[in-house]
């Protein structure tokens, strides 16, 4: 009896390093965990006093973003720029899931716009905005805690589209 009780208790000692191992070579790569890493990272850069650049995974690419975040930034997105880089975008960030508007006031080229939950799962696209819509504004269908503004025919040409997922890249600095 003592020999069976002591082989199980091995027995439950072995799955549970098992677990654990599997845990750490699993869990970097499972949106799950990489979703908590963003939201961490972004929670990290928006009370810094000097934000940076913010590599995501979308899709099969990686974009570096520009991080919107007060209401200065908000308002004046990427207007008054020339042109975005291939790969580049940005992340405007609200407190909590609303339906958030943007216009395309002093744009001076066309964008895609995504809006993501606070899952970072995109809820709705709207492609090929044309600074020629302003004074009209665009909003998502559904609730969105985060927009992420890029070049015009970037979510075709990589084909994302509603139900994607951002993640945060591994190209980042640790924390």
């Amino acid at each position: 009896m003592i020999n069976y009780v002591a082989r199980k208790i091995v027995l439950i000692g072995v799955i549970g390093l098992f677990a654990v191992i599997i845990y750490y070579i699993v869990a970097p790569n499972v949106s799950f965990f990489k979703h908590n890493s963003l939201e961490k990272r972004l929670l990290i850069e928006t009370t810094s006093a000097d934000k940076k650049p913010l590599s995501i995974d979308i899709g099969t690419t990686t974009l570096m973003v520009d991080l919107a975040v007060s209401e200065d930034e908000k308002i004046r997105g990427l207007s008054g720029q020339t042109f975005l880089d291939e790969n580049k975008g940005m992340l405007f960030i609200f407190n909590t899931p609303s339906y958030p508007a943007l216009w395309m006031k002093n744009m001076l080229f066309s964008i895609d716009i995504a809006w993501l939950d606070s899952n970072f799962n995109i809820v709705d696209i709207k492609k090929g905005v044309s600074p020629n819509t302003y004074p009209q504004s665009f909003q998502p269908v559904n609730p969105a805690k985060y927009v992420l503004e890029v070049n015009s025919g970037f979510f075709d040409s990589h084909n994302i589209s509603v139900g994607s997922i951002v993640t945060l890249s591994d190209n980042n600095s640790p924390l």
